[in-house]
């Protein structure tokens, strides 16, 4: 009985000292161990939604992040981050041991300092946003983001211009799911033009070799700057090409002026936004602009209902006429205020242009340091024409309080 505790004592002892071999392989010295940067986050959100047909829905999501970043050196860097985004209460059994909703969210290896090294380079998945996101971007609202897999750069001239550029894989025939390649690629610039003012001009090309076939291309500029305590952004875009075995010839304008109210402690802005539509595509052609890989919620409205421009809208594009308001009580807490007015850029065929009216009301409040109150709702008031179109079944109500903690 004694050797046999002697010898699992030793099996012991020696699995203890491989742990601890390979973990000190992994962090050989305290000075590689500090350059380590571990980040995690947890984000519950519960929702309710309340419809024109008296139903009401409810439920809780929450996005869970946990992040490593290793310096290389100087210049060279790894980052990795894997994420579960989920429904509580979608697993079939308390013990269900698969994660569905688990994924990396992120990994790449990256070289360079972007606008302060020559050239920078970032290779693997990443999150990506160019200009404020309307046209790419890295939508934080919704739980699992958006990721892509691919090359980014950047080269920066002198000390006022920066150059993006990229290649990304959105699909790719050789996986088992899918049987076609599709790929998003481009190059965006930004230059500053002195004080409180800069240009940015792109040109991005997507490409699907699915059986309708894409081959589109948008070309653009955006401006913005401020004069005395006003501030001002326009954007512009033009699509051409063939999107879906169609030819395509449409454009997007986007325009914000926005001022300082309440001694400081608020703004409030307007903004314009339309995006081409087409009721009745024929003879091949479309002028249906689309948003590509934009994050919507900031622009079009806390109610969502605006996800895919053109889909939402069946090709008809939209027009977006709004006003925010926000300001800082209360200390360091943050009050909102958004109004929409949605219509239609061609109501060929229907009962007037206007979709809906939104009202957004929103509050955010720092409990502590890592973690973020935000609680708010929205009144969608439904037009006739955003019923013919689908866009609900009538008029809805949608409340959320949503816990932000991270380290």
């Amino acid at each position: 009985m004694q050797d046999r505790r002697g010898c699992e004592s030793m099996k012991l002892v020696r699995w203890t000292l491989t742990v601890a071999g390979f973990l000190a392989a992994l962090l050989p010295s305290a000075a590689a161990a500090q350059q380590l940067d571990w980040q995690g986050s947890i984000r519950p959100r519960a929702e309710a939604w309340e419809e024109a047909d008296g139903e009401t829905r409810m439920f809780t999501g929450m996005r869970t992040r946990l992040s490593l970043a290793r310096a290389l050196s100087a210049d060279a860097r790894l980052y990795i981050e894997v994420q579960d985004a989920r429904f509580w209460g979608e697993a079939l059994r308390t013990t269900e041991a698969s994660a569905d909703a688990f994924d990396l969210h992120q990994g790449y290896f990256e070289l360079g300092h972007r606008g302060v090294s020559p050239l920078w380079l970032r290779v693997g998945r990443q999150e990506m946003e160019l200009g404020e996101g309307r046209l790419v971007g890295a939508p934080q609202w919704t739980h699992q983001g958006q990721s892509f897999d691919g090359v980014r750069g950047a080269w920066t001239a002198g000390s006022a211009t920066v150059v993006d550029f990229f290649g990304i894989q959105t699909r790719e025939s050789e996986s088992a799911a899918l049987v076609s390649d599709a790929a998003f690629f481009g190059v965006w610039s930004r230059t500053g033009l002195g004080d409180d003012r800069a240009l940015e001009l792109f040109v991005l090309h997507d490409r699907d070799e699915g059986t309708l076939s894409t081959a589109r291309t948008t070309a653009g500029s955006r401006y913005e700057a401020r004069a005395g305590v006003v501030s001002y952004r326009l954007q512009a875009a033009y699509q051409a090409g063939e999107v879906t075995a169609l030819d395509v010839g449409a454009y997007m304008v986007a325009a914000r002026v926005g001022a300082p109210v309440l001694r400081g402690r608020g703004e409030v802005a307007v903004s314009y936004e339309l995006y081409s539509g087409d009721a009745d595509p024929n003879e091949g052609e479309t002028a249906a602009f689309s948003d590509l890989y934009g994050k919507n919620h900031p622009f079009l409205g806390a109610a969502d209902l605006f996800r895919d421009v053109p889909g939402d809208t069946n090709g008809r594009g939209l027009q977006d006429l709004a006003m925010k308001l926000g300001w800082t009580v209360f200390g360091e807490g943050r009050l909102g205020l958004d109004l929409h007015r949605f219509l239609t850029a061609d109501d060929e065929g229907l009962s007037g242009g206007t979709l809906a009216d939104e009202i957004d009301l929103s509050f955010r409040w720092p409990v502590m340091g890592g973690v973020d109150l935000l609680a708010g709702g929205s009144w969608v008031f439904l037009a006739e024409a955003g019923e013919t179109l689908g866009l609900a079944a009538g008029d809805l109500l949608f409340g959320f309080v949503q816990m932000s903690a991270a380290f």
